[in-house]
Order: C-alpha cells, then structure tokens, then sequence
C-alpha cells in the first residue's frame, strides 16, 4: 500500500500538525490534496468538519482516511459521527473512513460531534494510504455450467479449418456463448442438428443477458442510500441559503446584472454598508447567483437520477446517477469556497452534507462494482454479432451485371433482349449511342459522319452543275 499525505490547514495552528504525503491519481504520479478544518461550537458539544479538496486535473485513487491524536481521544462511545466510521486503527482507536476517487475539483468531508466536557485534543493529523476498493477491474468469468457443446464447436471450426482454443463461458440446450481466444472475441453458436454462428441481434442480446445474469452476484449495497442523502441535504443547505438570499436582498428583487444586483443590495441596510465599497461586491453578488442556481439546478438533477436508480436499479441507472452526483459535488465545491463567504464572511456557507453525499456515493459504486458485467454487456453483444456475421458467414456472391442479358440452362443458347433504341455488337454495347436504322446496328457517330459527308457531296456537285450551265 502506498501512503496518502493530505495538506492539513487549519484555523488554529496549535491544534493541528500538518502532514504531507503523495497521493496516487489514475495516471500514477503523487500529488497532495487540500484540506481544511472547521470547528463550530454550539451549547455543549462540538462539531469538527475535515474537508478534502481535489485541486488537481487528474482523478484520485481512493483512499483510507483516518484522523491521529496522541492520546485517547476518538472514544467511540463519547463521539458522535455523521457517517460512521469503516474502523478504527491504532493503539488510540483512531477512526478511518474509506473515500472513493476524487475527481478533479471535487470535495470529501468527515466530520464527528463531541462533548464538550471530553476537553481538546492535543493535535489532530490527518491521514491516509491508498486502498484498492473500487479500483478492481471487472472480470468477465466463465459460467460455473456444463460445457458439453466445446467438443462439437471445435470439430465445426476445424472444419472451416479456422481451429483454435475456445472456452464456454455459457450454453443452453441450444446456443452456447463461446471466447475464441484467437480472435480475443466473443461468439454465440447455435447448436441443432449443425452448428453456425448466430448474427441476430435479438437471440444473441438473450443469451448474453442470461449469462450476466447467472454470473453476477446479488449486491448488498443500499440502493436508496444516494437518493436519502441528497434529499437531505436539500433540506440542510436551505435555511444557510435562504439567510443569505435575505441578507443581500436578492429574495425580493432578481440580481441578473450590476444595476439590478445594486437595488437589490440597496434594499437591505447592512448589504448596502459593504455595496458601498465598489462594484466589486456586485461582481461578487452576481456571480454567487449565477453560481447558486447551477449547484441547485444540479442537485434536482441528482435527486431525479438517484430517485430512478433507487426505483429501477440497473447498471445504466447507476451509472447516470453516478455522473450527476460528481457534477453536484464540483458545483457544491465551487460554491463553498465562494468569495461572498472566503473573502467577505457576508454569509453563512451552505451545508451541503459533503459527508453524506460521499456515503451513498460509495453505496453506489458498490453497486456498480458488482454488477459491473451489465456495464460489458452492449460490448459483448456487439463482438459477438461481428464475428459472426464477418467472419463465419459464407461469403457472398459477386454479381456483375450485364445489362440486357438473360443467362438461361447451361445447354442452351444466350439470349441478347434488344431494345426498340439500342444495338450492341459481340456482347459489346456502345457507350456512345446505338440506333437500329433500316435493320442494322449503326453507332451515331458514324451515322453523322455519313450524313455530313453526303451533304457536302451534294453542294459540291450542285456547284459544279451551276458552274457548267453558265458556261
């Protein structure tokens, strides 16, 4: 296992170490991550927020996170955490969560609740190491069956002498799903009285379906868990929002523009004390807006594709939803570091539950993990009626045309159809024109020549008569 080291910026420099270690993104060079920390005391406990932040162009391994103290500290019996944590490790019991890859500009939060009267932490590191889950590569594995039908298959191929391994990866009483190793390729062959390769579409989408079927494990993973977590943090972030939209008076009035964003501000006394400063805050409030109704517009958008992957769970549902929770997570991210709250603290951030995104996020890539051959199927499918229609169909027929040409029994005389315009001489016909003048075949061309000749005849002969009859 290779390590993880996570840049730790914290508030309070006392209270935390920084440690750095190289992660592995899918292009295999380390780079670090940011992180920050977030502390936010109300009545007697304390909720301490760990932020992750992809800032890099290339996606993250996943990785095994974990949090270090230097004594006791992680009781799991005093701690409350948001998500729990996958398992502890240390003589300390320090707890570790497991994170899928992070896309470029996405974000991963861990978070706990303590009592107060636990006290402080001496330090807290943040840690971790690179994990292989999610990273398997989906193996394609042949059906625990019979494969009676390998020995009559072999005995077809060698007689189109196209012998080679094979292996039955699935049969029925009739077809059987074959690898041929030398093509790297699937088949489908149908098996009766003779053996041919199968090409329709139709039969062969079956037989691969029953076999993906029989292979793929049943999952255990939550299939509800992406769509529960999104809708509340739907409800999470509202009251932050609505706080904010209050604040800069853009509840009231729309913010489409400088001008409108300035009378919207205006409206409200403590926003139109800092719209004083310039056109900045306005710059500032617009683009926030803009932002705002991208990440809400893509939080619909999430909640619709995780509510039908939780409804009709498929492998292309999971894969929409799981495209859709990675642009919410980049828009969330984007709008978490925004400049009205890093540089003006006009607004309380939203909470958008990073951590509970994350949690169903990984029950969705459990899902995918094992179910993952449905991911192949269209590519099997598509192979296999390849092979089959290119290579083990016979070929077909070249016809060359013969334009008027009927071809009757071998013992008997070929036939030239005329018709009522067209010539053609030994089999040839003109490409210049052809016509039937007084029962024979005469080329245009010719005809022309001869008529122009002749009527130069006649001039030249009438000349010479009007020439002698003067004299």
């Amino acid at each position: 296992m290779k390590a993880i080291w996570i840049f730790l910026i914290l508030t309070f420099v006392s209270f935390a170490q920084i440690n750095s270690t190289p992660i592995l993104t899918d292009q295999e060079y380390p780079h670090p991550l940011y992180s920050s920390y977030f502390i936010n005391g109300q009545e007697n406990t304390t909720t301490y927020t760990f932020r992750v932040y992809n800032n890099y162009t290339n996606i993250t391994s996943p990785f095994m996170l974990w949090l270090e103290s230097n004594f006791s500290w992680f009781d799991p019996d005093t701690f409350y955490y948001h998500v729990e944590p996958d398992g502890f490790v240390g003589k300390y019991h320090w707890p570790y969560w497991e994170i899928p890859s992070l896309y470029p500009n996405e974000t991963a939060e861990i978070s706990f609740r303590v009592n107060r009267s636990v006290g402080l932490a001496e330090s807290i590191l943040v840690n971790g190491e690179e994990i292989d889950r999610w990273r398997k590569t989906c193996e394609i594995p042949p059906y625990n069956g019979t494969d009676d039908s390998a020995e009559t298959i072999y005995t077809f191929l060698d007689s189109l002498n196209k012998t080679q391994n094979l292996s039955i990866y699935y049969e029925t009483e009739t077809h059987s799903l074959v690898y041929l190793h030398t093509y790297g390729s699937f088949v489908v062959f149908e098996i009766n009285e003779s053996v041919s390769a199968v090409s329709d579409k139709e039969i062969v989408s079956q037989i691969v379906l029953e076999y993906i079927d029989s292979v793929t494990p049943e999952s255990s993973a939550n299939v509800s868990r992406l769509y529960d977590m999104l809708k509340y943090s739907k409800q999470l972030k509202a009251t932050p929002e609505r706080e904010c939209l209050m604040l800069t008076g853009m509840d009231r009035f729309p913010c489409v523009d400088r001008e409108t964003c300035l009378y919207a501000c205006f409206s409200v006394p403590v926003c139109s004390y800092i719209g004083q400063s310039g056109w900045s805050f306005m710059d500032t409030m617009l683009d926030y807006k803009n932002n705002l109704d991208l990440t809400n517009f893509a939080l619909d958008q999430a909640i619709n594709s995780s509510r039908t992957f939780s409804q009709n769970p498929s492998y292309e549902n999971a894969q929409l939803a799981f495209e859709d929770v990675i642009n919410l997570n980049r828009n969330e991210s984007k709008m978490i570091q925004h400049p009205l709250f890093t540089s003006y603290g006009f607004c309380e951030p939203p909470q958008y539950g990073l951590v509970y995104q994350m949690d169903g996020r990984r029950h969705l890539l459990d899902y995918m993990e094992t179910n993952c051959l449905y991911g192949k199927e269209e590519m099997i499918i598509n192979e296999s009626i390849h092979l089959a229609s290119k290579i083990f169909s016979p070929p077909e027929p070249i016809y060359i045309p013969l334009p008027n040409v009927t071809i009757v029994t071998p013992n008997q005389t070929i036939i030239y159809e005329e018709q009522s315009s067209a010539c053609c001489w030994t089999l040839i016909c003109s490409l210049v024109g052809v016509e039937r003048v007084a029962g024979y075949c005469w080329e245009w061309p010719v005809i022309i020549t001869i008529f122009f000749l002749s009527l130069l005849s006649i001039i030249v002969i009438g000349h010479h008569r009007r020439k002698n009859s003067k004299l």
